[in-house]
């Protein structure tokens, strides 16, 4: 044996457990202290994950917004031009028909032309406010999902806890080197 053997040898008994309490008091001090750390690093890790995507998603919002406003503009000008025109127009074509045919069927036709052009242009609207969807890609979308699990899952503490009983075994029995 060293020397240091020797002299932990002619130590009291209450005097290595004092030694061995304060080294004790000390690892679990530092393990509370390294998984507050580790805790704090994780929480800025995914604080700054989660603005990215955030901002991420305010930017397409953005830009699918303005899309969106288009197609609802268009949309809102068909409704005005086929209520202003489907009046004027239909007075004048089924004037025009009438010349050739009977009332009713001038009526029928007229009718049936009016139909087609508000259906085209609520069809253009359509197709825009398509374009302009989904307002968040998929992709931003589940990175915030993905941040959100990361958050929940793999608790640090619970983690903390496992490295205390794992201490506080190899304090029970320091010889044995296999447990640590």
């Amino acid at each position: 044996m060293s020397a240091n053997g020797t002299a932990l040898r002619k130590r009291k008994i209450g005097e290595l457990v004092h030694v061995l309490a304060d080294d004790a008091k000390t690892l679990l001090r530092k393990e509370v202290e390294l998984a507050k750390a580790e805790l704090n690093e994780r929480v800025e890790v995914l604080r700054t994950d989660l603005a990215r995507d955030v901002s991420d998603a305010r930017e397409q919002l953005a830009e699918s917004g303005s899309k969106a406003a288009a197609g609802a503009g268009l949309l809102a000008g068909a409704a005005v031009v086929s209520i202003v025109v489907l009046g004027l127009a239909a007075a004048m074509l089924t004037r025009l028909f009438d010349h050739a045919m009977t009332l009713g069927a001038a009526l029928t036709l007229t009718f049936v032309v009016f139909a087609l052009a508000a259906a085209v242009l609520a069809l253009a609207g359509r197709n825009r406010l398509k374009r302009a969807t989904p307002l968040v890609l998929p992709r931003t979308a589940s990175q915030i999902r993905a941040d959100a699990r990361r958050a929940v899952g793999g608790n640090p503490v619970e983690q903390t806890v496992e490295t205390v009983k794992e201490d506080v075994e190899w304090l029970k029995h320091p010889t044995r080197s296999e447990t640590r």
